[in-house]
């Protein structure tokens, strides 16, 4: 049986909904894999069984639970004469934060440990929407035209915009600090809001009569599967947390009822986006429908509930997708291994001191 640490969490104003998404995980898993939840918590992971009660995290309590952390493929308790868990895969559920911006990624690299996720680099552009932007420009995928804005730039761009607009933070998921302005004035003033959650933000003419739509990927025995297509509507101007996850006006038809020339222009950017941006794990798009115009309207890296409902019509269950997304991990972690990256180097045999307590000789780098 192989070992599975579910880890979740981090810094981030998603944290409770990667909670869910973790818990749901390992519930689905925990029979045919050996399955530990890891919590993030302030720089630090945990694990114990209270992890499994919602009230454990709000007030947050580490008592009984143990703190850990990762090193040469394994799971080690700290502060305690223990070899360590090895870990055959890490599924990574964390929404937002260190967790989804490749930081986690890259620690995990560091612990020679598979992981579901996309990598550092992918996991880094995809959590930035400008950066997301400018790539889906150079590939020349469809997407709204945008402008950005740093606290203490200059604000005469807005009198030349369009409006009404949107205007989000950069680098927050969970339609987290949307806003919407109707003019110049209302926007000077959502740009001065919206800092409050991210140093960085990302501005958009806002849509009209617009339809919105989801879709996700995952990579199976080097094959690429979309997700059927689902369509949200929120009867709101924008889609906001609130809409997301708590109210109850949301109404989603899946599969979507649409053409099927869009639904066939979906699923060719979808594949394009997994296969240009070098992918892994499963990856959810979603897409704004302007009269028919489609554009690409955000990448998430790390899903909600990893997106697993869109593969129901596939015959998919939370349990197989997991254990699809678990093996990729472990083989792309082997491919990955199989690369050369050991150079016989002989720089530091054949270095010359240039004197006591000095370092002498001529680096190039």
């Amino acid at each position: 049986m192989k070992n599975i640490a579910v880890i979740y969490g981090g810094k981030s104003c998603e944290s409770d909904i990667s909670v869910l998404t973790a818990t749901s995980v390992y519930n689905a898993i925990k029979k045919e894999y050996a399955a530990e939840l890891v919590y993030l918590k302030d720089g630090k992971f945990f694990i114990g069984k209270k992890l499994l009660r919602m009230s454990s995290y709000h007030p947050f309590n580490r008592k009984k639970l143990t703190e850990v952390y990762f090193k040469k493929g394994k799971l080690c308790k700290k502060n305690k004469l223990f070899s360590g868990k090895k870990i055959d895969c890490a599924v990574v559920c964390c929404h937002g934060g260190e967790g989804e911006n490749g930081c986690l990624a890259g620690l995990l690299e560091i612990a020679d440990i598979a992981y579901t996720s996309c990598g550092p680099l992918q996991s880094a552009v995809c959590m930035d929407k400008i950066f997301t932007k400018y790539l889906l420009r150079s590939f020349r995928l469809p997407t709204l035209p945008f402008r950005q804005y740093k606290k203490g730039d200059k604000t005469g761009f807005l009198s030349e915009i369009s409006y009404p607009c949107i205007i989000k933070p950069a680098s927050l998921g969970s339609s987290i600090g949307i806003s919407f302005a109707e003019n110049e004035q209302e926007a000077e003033e959502k740009l001065n809001e919206t800092l409050l959650f991210d140093r960085k933000i990302l501005l958009e003419p806002a849509l009209r009569d617009f339809r919105e739509y989801t879709c996700a990927v995952f990579s199976k025995d080097g094959k690429t599967i979309c997700s059927q297509i689902e369509e949200v509507i929120s009867g709101e101007k924008f889609y906001g947390f609130d809409e997301k996850y708590r109210a109850g006006n949301v109404k989603r038809i899946y599969p979507a009822e649409i053409p099927s020339a869009v639904e066939s222009k979906i699923y060719r950017i979808c594949e394009k986006i997994y296969d240009l941006f070098e992918m892994k794990g499963v990856v959810r798009v979603d897409f704004l429908d302007d009269n028919g115009k489609i554009y690409v309207n955000e990448i998430n890296t790390v899903p909600g509930s990893l997106s697993w409902y869109l593969f129901k019509g596939l015959g998919y269950d939370l349990a197989s997708m997991t254990g699809c997304l678990i093996e990729e991990g472990i083989a792309k972690k082997k491919e990955n291994d199989s690369v050369f990256d050991d150079f016989p180097s002989t720089v530091l045999r054949d270095y010359r001191s240039g004197g006591k307590g000095k370092c002498g000789g001529k680096t190039d780098g």
